[in-house]
């Protein structure tokens, strides 16, 4: 009777959890370019630069375009996969394993510095395409080892404790 009980509460954590999973979070607001005057020398023009204000790493959705996956420096995401991270103002990260729904804790320090707590996820056994399940157990436990991150343009890198880049995310999905 004890272990059936505890059979029950366990189906319904991970139906929680992957009903949790399926939610959506609206767009995040982009941020606004900031114009930038420059003088050309020995002239009276002046020509106004657009620079691109700096993507924040808290509420963009940011899709994986490459990770080091500890065998090769760095390996392209297996199309189809659409493998996301999303961090929350509330300190949780979450997102698609490219196959399952994850989540973690993050929290920002000094600078660039950035703690990711070990992930959990839902569990669906994934088969298609080839190999997404690897790649989705080495990106989680990936996560695990990230120190600090930068972001230059709408590129999120993602660096371990010797500023080697272990992860690549871009803001637009990859093409299918």
């Amino acid at each position: 009777m004890k272990a059936e009980f505890i059979g029950i509460m366990i189906a319904v954590i991970i139906l929680a959890v992957a009903i949790a999973g399926c939610t959506t979070q609206p767009p995040a607001e982009q941020p606004t370019p900031t114009p930038t005057q420059v003088y050309t020398p020995g002239s009276t023009t002046v020509v106004t630069a657009t620079t691109p204000a700096p993507v924040p790493l808290v509420g963009t959705t940011w899709h994986r375009v490459s990770f080091n996956n500890g065998v090769i420096e760095a390996e392209n995401v297996i199309p189809g996969t659409g493998i996301t991270a999303v961090f929350g103002a509330d300190g949780n990260l979450a997102g698609s394993g490219g196959c399952n729904q994850y989540f973690a804790t993050y929290a920002l320090g000094e600078g660039k510095a950035i703690g990711i707590g070990t992930p959990g996820s839902t569990l669906m056994i994934c088969q298609s395409p080839t190999g997404v399940d690897n790649q989705e157990q080495l990106y989680l436990a990936m996560l695990d080892g990230v120190e600090s991150y930068s972001i230059d343009g709408n590129l999120l890198s993602l660096m371990n404790n010797q500023k080697q880049v272990i992860a690549t995310y871009s803001t637009e999905p990859a093409a299918a």
